[in-house]
């Protein structure tokens, strides 16, 4: 008994040392982001950047939030998926991970910048026994109007001069210049509209001077500024005339501008009815090639594949025979033309909802239309020989043409004919060769329609 509880008494205190050791083992990487805040204009994207050392893994659980909050975030990463559903509706379609997080890398993609997005956001990643954050400091910036300026009468010779811009973001600086680059100090007003944009306003009492200007910039740095400019005051007739002179001579300008865009346009509007003009012309080519009975050559079918059977068919010499293709996806072939074709000359012709064989194939070959309804092209061939033994093509046609080919072997060591897949190359003359023997066959079908009708497809053979 006493050794029973020594033993017992000892496996406690190994399990406790065990999971004492187990908890004192922290999860060890740090995390890191920029050196200072980040900038960006209002409209563009930006990227928020933070990394995990060493890299990211499965276990970690990424967090980007607000400073206050943390259970609405802007992006959240938990078992290897973005959690959408509990991220703050204000982020959701504009924000995603750069990607390689394997690599440690975690920024976040911030897309359409707003001025509700400035402000301070944390990277938080947290383990299973810790966590590290790193904080980014953004600052979205808006460019405003170019300033608008006025006059009006201050009384006793003197003037108010007015600028005024709006859509600025952060706050702007306004300065006033006169000719010679002299700036005027002079304080301006500040407003925010609901959207958080600032709108500038400042005056200026000043005497009228002759022929000097006035220009009021608003800006966020001295790269980053819009200007305008003001004559405030002007009295000498000559100046007045030589003022009209400029306006008369930009009207000019601007009627010879409008005369060269109205000019092209012409240009391209004439280009593009001659191009249609020869689209008519090449359409109506076509449509009387077709009509004296030269036809247009078909154009492949890129909607619909013509699939080989997955395997090797054999079959006893004297017996039937079958080439079988399939349309797909799967397509009733009933209303279809078929071809089949040996070497170049067509063997078997099927044409609404009539088929015909030629020489030798006319008694053997036929299809069935179950198995055209299904969408499988299988030819069904009578006592198949040795002299069968070539290549065949199958052309299925519906407006543009699918064909695919099989080729028939004799084996002396079966005794009979085995039947498989082969390429279906067929160059330019070739094809016209075939498509002369096609219509050769399908005319001698139509001439035979003069009292009775071509042999029908059998309905009601067994697939």
């Amino acid at each position: 008994m006493t050794s029973v509880s020594h033993w017992t008494e000892t496996w406690w205190v190994l399990l406790f040392v065990f999971v004492s050791c187990g908890d004192a083992v922290p999860d060890t990487f740090t995390v890191s982001g920029p050196d200072g805040p980040l900038s960006v204009w209002m409209g563009s994207s930006v990227f928020l950047p933070c990394s995990v050392s060493p890299a990211f893994t499965d276990s970690l659980e990424l967090r980007w939030h607000r400073p206050e909050k943390y259970k609405t975030p802007v992006l959240l990463y938990e078992k290897q998926q973005i959690q959408e559903q509990s991220t703050d509706p204000q982020y959701r379609g504009r924000v995603s991970l750069t990607g390689e997080l394997e690599k440690g890398n975690v920024s976040l993609k911030l897309e359409n910048v707003t001025l509700a997005d400035s402000g301070e956001y944390v990277c938080f990643v947290a383990g299973k026994k810790g966590y590290e954050q790193a904080r980014v400091y953004l600052i979205v910036k808006a460019m405003g109007t170019h300033p608008v300026l006025s006059i009006t009468d201050g009384g006793s010779g003197h003037m108010h001069v007015s600028c005024v811009s709006d859509g600025w973001f952060p706050k702007p600086t306004l300065t006033w210049r006169q000719q010679g680059d002299t700036e005027i100090s002079q304080n301006f007003d500040t407003t925010v509209d609901a959207q958080g944009h600032v709108s500038v306003t400042s005056q200026l009492l000043l005497s009228p001077s002759m022929s000097k200007w006035l220009s009021c910039s608003v800006g966020l740095s001295e790269e980053e500024r819009r200007e305008s400019r003001i004559l405030p005051y002007i009295s000498d007739i000559d100046t007045v005339n030589e003022l009209q002179k400029q306006l008369q001579t930009k009207d000019q300008s601007v009627w010879i501008v409008l005369f060269i865009v109205v000019f092209i346009l012409l240009l391209f509007a004439l280009a593009g009815l001659v191009f249609l003009y020869m689209k008519v012309l090449e359409l109506k080519k076509k449509l009387k090639e077709t009509d004296d009975g030269v036809e247009v050559p078909l154009q492949p079918n890129k909607d619909l594949k013509l699939d080989p059977p997955d395997d090797t068919k054999q079959h006893p010499a004297g017996k039937e025979g079958i080439l079988s293709f399939s349309l797909s996806p799967k397509t009733s072939a009933v209303p279809m033309e078929i071809r089949w074709f040996k070497g170049k000359d067509c063997m078997y012709l099927y044409k609404n909802g009539q088929g015909k064989g030629q020489g030798s194939y006319n008694d053997r070959a036929s299809l069935c239309k179950e198995d055209l309804e299904n969408g499988s092209i299988s030819l069904r061939l009578k006592n198949i020989q040795n002299e069968d033994v070539g290549n065949y093509v199958c052309q299925v046609i519906i407006s543009k043409y699918l064909e695919n080919a099989l080729r028939i072997n004799y084996s002396s060591y079966t005794k009979g004919c085995v039947i498989y897949p082969t390429e279906c190359n067929i160059d330019e003359a070739s094809r016209r060769e075939m498509e002369a023997s096609a219509k050769s066959l399908g005319s001698t079908c139509e001439a035979a329609n003069t009292g009775e009708e071509c042999p029908l497809v059998p309905e009601d053979r067994s697939v």
